[in-house]
């Protein structure tokens, strides 16, 4: 695109004329800037403007409000010759993108003129539209506006709008001229015939547009409600279907009355609502008879907008009527007719057609059954999407009598949707929000239904609830969440311990539905001052009850010791932020508790515990609130309990225990250790899934006969053993020192990659009797690792006569048996172990010579060879 350092968008454009059906067009200037290569530009732009032709338009980006309006002007068209005292009109397609959180004024100011004279403008307002559309303006010539006072033959159209942030697109600029003729007598054309399309109300105080209520006799009728302040808190539009300029006539005659003699003033408005000036048509005196009102109006400057009055310039197209009177007034009016000197006609330009919702009474209001001019009932064109819409408030409705409708074009029933009625099917009774979307592209209706209840709670308890067991109570009616669950929160109850709460959750008010089936019960652990919060999920019908301890907690302190034996207070937990944690070993059987600002003898049935069995590589971050657990008895039966289950070759575990008190909630985490020796390696494997922290866990393959090492990711689930135990082992490598094994969630699945290529079997929680578990007909060969003194550190293969057990938590490699059998596998050369490479051989304890394949030679020939793990060749 091509950059204008400076320029601002100020469309100057000095329109003449007003045309009339005596007036000849002809069109004196064009610029089509499909086929335009350059433009004229007055001001520079900022640096964040710019001006450019690019794909047949003139494209103007403004990239923020501009200091000044004038900051970004130009002219769109420019050099062409104007007469003084003609009239001219001026056209511009465009359309327009605007950023309307950065604009102020989203209005441009259009000039037509001269430099050397003066220039007429207009300021006007910009629709954003994703199509092009066509602005004009009509500009006067002889001395209504100055700058047709003279000749000229260098005249321009200029645009000038800093204040409008976004992208403006002009395809194309006309200058029209216009010569007309001395008006005849006016020949009156009627444009609106009692055409309820052109008729709304306002009701204070919502001030809310809506439409005119039509009676069975065919007549308008507006509820005026009492006056507030203003005689216009209410008001009745008769919306015209063109804008009237000044210096236009208008008729406009109807059949009126009221429920009190009142005087009515009128105003001018462009559309409903949009005030420009206080008088209009002059003012109806009704009374209780119907009277009928004919005046003829001559437009002038103040009731079209001159002068900007209003902000609306020559943008007269709506009556008003200033219904608020004292008290409240009904007010009656029929036969509106509006009528425009022919020689003034334009193209109607009515509103969007009507539609309204016609249907049964349960619907469509009480007294409105199949109305279709009911205009309470009509749809809201929704710009964006083309589709009418009609929203119906807290709907009672009958199962065993749905609502129906159809949709009415413009208050016939000539013109209706569908073919049939609509049935309403809610299935079920009840109140309802009830959406109509109609499509008039293709007649398609769509019925959303949104059942409008209450969820309250009833139960027992007093405190909480204010009465026992009352479902009507709306005091404890539940507040409905974005994700569609409904809660209540009961703030700072004082409540004893001991105490059970019991409750259900009723809808609308009735037992008739009530959640759960049986009743809730809520234990208060100890007496203290609680927040009580009750959430119910309409999806699955589920009832939760929690509750937060308000008292002011200084400490937790760890209460425990051996089972059966007396309990004493043990330590204080560490504080980090609002964690509180402490970390207990591992012992037998070991019961304890957790007590917050207490010491030992106010213990007596007031620690809140746990029935949980921690046992390592099985159960950790186990997430519960301190109020799901038991009170603690005398015997300690409910005790949290630590156990590992085994056969006498139990292995010691810590369990880290913390209490986060902002969220209320407890973590456990179990691990337990292993050693990796000096040779920075040692085996491993778990009767449960488990990670490795401070060390890699390594997996076995072995694809070109040497063992290869494949490294598992820091945070990958690692395979429990099952059955022989295949495929469950892992090689540790790292540093010498302690492992720490962590338990993962119970039931996790493992995450490691490869399992199926690992050849590492495990031996898990118990000794593993590899004679008895491999026999001469296994298809498995069993390897161990070690490093035999004076040897290298790899797999040998394992004496299934020798009886030995392998220990608990170690693994072997089972390798599938085949014709060249090893007695040693090493390590693949190159592999990250950083082996030599002299470990990539077989080799045995009896001095027997094996080839690098690991078979075993009788009689060296020429060649490299492996003897007690030492490499020689024979030349």
């Amino acid at each position: 695109m091509k950059k204008i350092t400076k320029l601002m968008l100020t469309l100057a454009l000095l329109l003449v004329g007003v045309t009339g059906a005596n007036a000849a067009e002809t069109t004196i200037y064009t610029m089509d800037y499909s086929t335009a290569t350059s433009f004229n530009f007055y001001n520079g732009a900022p640096s964040d403007v710019s001006v450019g032709i690019e794909n047949g338009m003139l494209v103007i980006v403004n990239g923020k409000k501009q200091a000044n309006n004038y900051d970004l002007q130009l002219h769109i068209g420019a050099g062409f010759q104007t007469v003084q005292g003609n009239d001219y009109k001026v056209k511009i397609e465009y359309k327009a993108t605007i950023d309307h959180d950065l604009s102020g004024d989203e209005r441009v100011w259009i000039a037509f003129g001269d430099w050397s004279n003066r220039e007429t403008n207009y300021w006007v307002p910009l629709t954003e539209n994703d199509d092009f559309q066509t602005l004009t303006l009509e500009f006067h010539g002889g001395n209504e506006h100055p700058g047709f006072q003279y000749d000229s033959s260098n005249a321009f159209v200029m645009w000038q709008g800093g204040d409008v942030v976004g992208t403006i697109y002009i395809k194309k600029v006309e200058v029209i001229e216009i010569v007309t003729t001395p008006p005849v007598d006016p020949v009156w054309t009627t444009i609106i015939d009692n055409d309820a399309r052109c008729f709304r109300s306002k009701e204070y105080p919502d001030g809310n547009v809506l439409p005119v209520k039509i009676n069975d006799n065919g007549e308008f009728v507006v509820n005026a409600p009492a006056k507030v302040s203003d005689t216009w808190d209410s008001q009745f539009w008769i919306r015209l279907p063109q804008t009237l300029a000044a210096g236009k006539k208008f008729k406009v005659s109807f059949d009126y009355k009221a429920s009190a003699a009142v005087k009515a003033e009128t105003q001018s408005h462009n559309e409903p609502g949009q005030y420009i000036h206080w008088a209009c048509a002059g003012d109806v005196n009704f009374t209780t008879e119907w009277q009928t009102f004919n005046t003829t109006v001559k437009v002038d400057a103040a009731c079209d907008g001159g002068d900007n009055q209003g902000g609306f310039k020559n943008d007269f197209r709506t009556i008003a009527f200033n219904l608020s009177q004292t008290d409240a007034v009904d007010f009656y009016f029929r036969n509106i007719k509006v009528e425009i000197d022919e020689n003034d006609v334009t193209e109607p330009d009515y509103p969007a057609d009507l539609y309204i919702v016609a249907g049964t009474e349960d619907l469509c209001g009480d007294g409105v059954s199949w109305d279709p001019r009911s205009m309470d009932n009509a749809m809201t064109l929704n710009s964006k999407t083309g589709l009418y819409v009609k929203t119906f408030e807290n709907v009672a409705i009958n199962s065993e009598s749905y609502p129906k409708f159809r949709v009415v074009k413009n208050c016939s029933w000539s013109t209706a949707w569908p073919e049939n009625d609509w049935v309403i099917n809610t299935g079920t009774s009840g109140l309802f929000n009830i959406t109509i979307t109609y499509d008039p592209t293709n007649n398609e209706i769509a019925v959303d239904t949104e059942e409008i209840y209450t969820m309250t709670v009833a139960g027992n308890n007093t405190t909480l609830f204010g009465m026992a067991w009352d479902p009507t109570n709306t005091n404890n009616d539940l507040t409905k969440n974005e994700d569609g669950t409904f809660s209540i929160t009961y703030e700072g109850k004082v409540l004893e311990e001991g105490q059970i709460i019991q409750f259900k959750v009723v809808k609308n008010h009735s037992w008739d539905v009530a959640y759960p089936e049986e009743d809730y019960q809520l234990n208060i652990p100890r007496s203290s001052n609680y927040d009580v919060t009750i959430t119910f999920n309409p999806e699955n019908k589920e009832v939760v009850a929690t509750i937060k301890d308000n008292a002011v907690v200084s400490s937790y302190y760890l209460v425990g010791g051996e089972k059966d034996a007396a309990w004493t207070v043990g330590d204080v937990l560490t504080k980090d932020e609002d964690v509180y944690s402490i970390e207990i070993p591992y012992s037998s059987e070991y019961s304890f508790a957790i007590a917050p600002n207490t010491a030992l003898n106010d213990l007596k049935n007031k620690v809140v515990n746990w029935n949980i069995v921690i046992r390592p590589v099985e159960t950790t971050s186990v997430d519960f609130e301190n109020v799901s657990g038991q009170v603690s008895t005398t015997d300690n039966s409910q005790n949290w309990t630590m156990v590992e289950k085994g056969n006498g070759e139990q292995k010691e575990f810590n369990a880290l225990f913390s209490y986060d008190s902002k969220e209320s909630t407890w973590t456990i985490t179990a691990s337990t250790t292993t050693t990796i020796g000096e040779t920075g390696y040692a085996t491993y494997s778990n009767a449960k899934p488990y990670t490795v922290e401070g060390a890699t866990a390594n997996f076995v393959t072995i694809p070109n006969r040497y063992a290869v090492l494949v490294p598992q990711d820091a945070d990958a689930i690692l395979p429990a053993m099952t059955g022989a135990g295949k495929n469950a082992g892992v090689i540790l490598s790292g540093a010498a020192g302690e492992v720490i094994i962590n338990a993962v969630a119970k039931g996790a699945v493992a995450t490691a990659t490869g399992i199926d290529e690992n050849l590492l079997a495990g031996s898990g929680n118990y000794s593993y009797g590899i004679s008895t578990q491999f026999a001469d007909n296994d298809p498995y060969t069993a390897y161990i690792f070690a490093q035999p003194e004076g040897k290298e550190l790899g797999f040998y293969i394992a004496d299934l006569n020798a009886g030995a057990d392998l220990p608990a938590h170690k693994a072997f490699l089972a390798v599938p048996k085949g014709a060249d059998a090893r007695e040693f596998i090493g390590f693949e050369p190159g592999e990250t172990t950083s082996i030599a490479d002299n470990n990539r051989v077989t080799i045995t304890n009896n001095g027997e010579v094996y080839n690098l394949n690991g078979q075993r030679v009788a009689q060296p020939t020429k060649g490299l060879y492996i003897v007690n793990g030492r490499k020689f060749v024979v030349k």
